[in-house]
């Protein structure tokens, strides 16, 4: 499978992951070796620009970590940043209303489910990034990390 998330899904049955919060791709080599299966780059809170996410989305996957980014809001941009740099999935924080989901769909899938479009300037490491749609919050695993269940 294209989407390491998707795929350790299929695999194990779960995830676990951890939200990373420095901007050193370094640092991801230490975060692959330790055994999660994803990093969540959280632009919403984090001090990420569009080239630090890219950096941070490129060595997390050909590290063999899943690279997950949190979204600051649900715009065509920020979707559209995360995922044409190679995000095997997004993370949209506030959302509460049925339209705010129908958005996020529309906005992170390709037709015919959505209206996503692809630069064909950026060649991302994953070449199908997908909205984590399987994936559900499961228990705390521990400070600053979370797993997901399909």
């Amino acid at each position: 499978m294209l989407n390491l998330l998707e795929d350790c899904l299929e695999r194990k049955g779960n995830a676990v992951g951890t939200f990373l919060g420095v901007t050193t791709p370094a640092i991801m080599e230490a975060i692959a070796s330790s055994g999660l299966d994803f990093v969540v780059i959280d632009t919403e809170h984090g001090p990420y620009g569009t080239e630090s996410m890219n950096d941070l989305i490129s060595t997390a996957s050909l590290l063999g970590i899943s690279p997950l980014v949190r979204i600051a809001d649900l715009t065509h941009g920020e979707m559209q940043h995360a995922l044409d740099n190679g995000a095997d999935g997004v993370i949209i924080p506030c959302l509460r209303e049925v339209d705010e989901f129908r958005k996020a769909v529309d906005l992170g899938k390709f037709p015919p489910l959505g209206n996503s479009t692809r630069s064909p300037s950026l060649i991302p490491v994953t070449p199908e990034p997908t909205l984590a749609t399987r994936a559900t919050p499961s228990e705390p695993t521990g400070a600053g990390s979370f797993g997901f269940t399909p």
